[in-house]
Formats: C-alpha cells, structure tokens, sequence
C-alpha cells in the first residue's frame, strides 16, 4: 500500500515535470530521431538543478525549524535534545554534500578548459 502512496503522486506530477521543461527533448523531437545522449543527460541536469535550488532549500528550512522547535521545546529531555541536534546537523550535512558537488563539478570542468556553463548543455 505504501509502495503505491508513493507511485501515485509521482505518475501524477510527471506531466507537471515535462511542461516545467526539465525534459530536454519535445514530443516532436523525439519523433523525428533528433534526441540522444544530450538530451537525456541535460534532462538529468535539468532535475538536479531542479531540486539543489528549488526543492532543497525548502525542505532545509522545514527541517531546520523541524528540528529547533523539538530542540527548543525538549524541556531538558536529554532524548528530544539529542533527537533535534541529530536533525539540525544533518541537514547542515547534506546541504553540505549537494552543493560541493555542484561546485566541485563547475569548478573541474573550469580547470580543464570547459569555458561554458556545464549546466547548460545547449541541445
């Protein structure tokens, strides 16, 4: 039952995504033969950029006033206290990951000569 909670929302937003343009290729594009490799990994590009710097920050910032208010309403509950700082410092963890391995990659491809913006393939 879970398994389907989870399908559902996802099949229901996929029309969402494609009109949003992250799917690099039109359904006219595809018919003609005209996509490739480019366009599946700008597509991938397009989500990646998609949640780094629109769904991320969001969900940060709810994990983060998440985990002040167990912290701050803990009422010296040694438990709750260790349970908001668990949230708190993971969440300053994995913004952490995601954007240095954004700017790692821009930052490589920098070094080696890549003069253009690696987000944006231009297929």
């Amino acid at each position: 039952m879970r398994r389907v909670a989870v399908i559902i929302p996802i099949l229901l937003a996929t029309p969402l995504l494609v009109n949003a343009g992250l799917v690099a290729c039109t359904r006219e594009q595809v018919l003609a033969g005209d996509c490739g490799l480019c366009s599946v990994v700008q597509t991938f590009l397009n989500v990646y950029e998609l949640f780094a710097f629109t769904l991320i920050p969001i969900l940060a910032a709810l994990l983060f006033a998440w985990g002040g208010v167990m912290f701050y309403f803990s009422a010296g509950n040694p438990e709750k206290v260790g349970k908001g700082k668990k949230i708190l410092i993971n969440t300053l963890v994995g913004l952490f990951i995601v954007y240095t391995a954004y700017f790692t990659v821009g930052m490589f491809l920098e070094a080696i000569g890549y003069s253009e913006d690696w987000y944006n393939l231009g297929c």
